[in-house]
C-alpha cells in the first residue's frame, strides 16, 4: 500500500463521506474515491450508506498497527535484550518496532538469544503490553527470525 492510501485510512474516524475525507487529506475527490475503492477491495473500509464510509475491524487493526510502527516508547518501557541463561542484559534497548526489525535483520544481538526471547514469548508480550497490539503480538509467537523480519518489513513498508 502506498503512503497516500494509508494517509486516507489514517484519517477515517467514525463515518466519513468522500467529500469530507478529500478535504481532510488534501486530495481531489476523484483520487480520494479511487483510494476508497482500494480500501474497500482490501476489506479495510465499508460503505455504511451511499457515499459514507467507516473502517472495518481489519481497517482499525491496520490503523492501530501503523501507529505502533511509528511509535517510539520511553526508555523505561524499552525492551531489554538479556541472556536468557544468566539474565544479564545486553547493552541494547529496543524502543520501537523499527528498532526491533533492525536488531533482528542485522544481527545486533545473538540469533540464539533472539530466538529464545521469541520462543519464550517475551517479545510478543512486550508488543502486547507496551504497544497494545494484540494481533502483531500473535504473529510474533515464533522462533523463526526470518518470519519476524518478514512481518515487521511488511508493516514498516506500509509507512514509507
Amino acid at each position: 500500500m502506498r503512503a497516500s492510501l494509508l494517509n486516507v485510512l489514517a484519517k477515517i474516524e467514525g463515518e466519513v463521506t468522500c467529500h469530507e475525507l478529500s478535504e481532510l487529506v488534501g486530495l481531489s475527490r476523484s483520487t480520494t474515491r479511487r483510494y476508497l475503492r482500494e480500501l474497500l477491495e482490501e476489506g479495510l473500509v465499508i460503505e455504511v450508506s451511499k457515499g459514507t464510509y467507516a473502517l472495518t475491524d481489519k481497517g482499525r487493526r491496520v490503523k492501530e498497527s501503523l501507529k505502533n510502527v511509528l511509535a517510539e516508547v520511553s526508555e523505561d518501557k524499552a525492551y531489554v535484550v538479556t541472556d536468557p541463561s544468566t539474565g544479564v542484559p545486553a547493552p541494547l534497548r529496543i524502543r520501537s518496532l523499527k528498532h526491533l526489525y533492525v536488531v533482528i535483520k542485522y544481527g545486533l544481538a545473538s540469533e540464539e538469544v533472539l530466538r529464545e526471547h521469541l520462543r519464550r514469548g517475551y517479545v510478543s508480550e512486550w508488543v502486547r503490553k507496551v504497544l497494545g497490539d494484540e494481533e502483531l503480538a500473535r504473529k510474533l509467537v515464533t522462533e523463526d527470525l526470518s518470519e519476524v523480519v518478514k512481518v515487521l518489513e511488511e508493516l514498516i513498508s506500509l509507512t514509507e
